[in-house]
């Protein structure tokens, strides 16, 4: 969509669960970018719009992904 990638997660029962969006690594926020290239090198980023409108951030690092919430603070270690 507008040249990023994207695509839809859903629940079982079929509704939608989240929107995830490819974005530049530029466009994360600082502190997720910090944190992240502190692991190696960002591969990708993505923004995630959950069902509840809830914002996260996702960063690949070293083959694996990264969770970040609005602010940039990891959600796991």
């Amino acid at each position: 969509k507008n040249g990023h990638d994207m695509s839809v997660l859903f629940n079982e029962d079929g509704t939608k669960d989240a929107v995830e969006v490819s974005i530049a690594i530029d466009e994360l926020p600082e502190a997720a970018k910090k944190y992240a290239t502190a692991k190696g090198v960002i591969k990708d980023a993505a923004k995630i719009t959950k069902a509840d409108k809830s914002i996260q951030y996702e960063a690949e690092v070293n083959g694996k992904d990264l969770l970040f919430d609005e602010q940039g603070k990891p959600l796991q270690k």
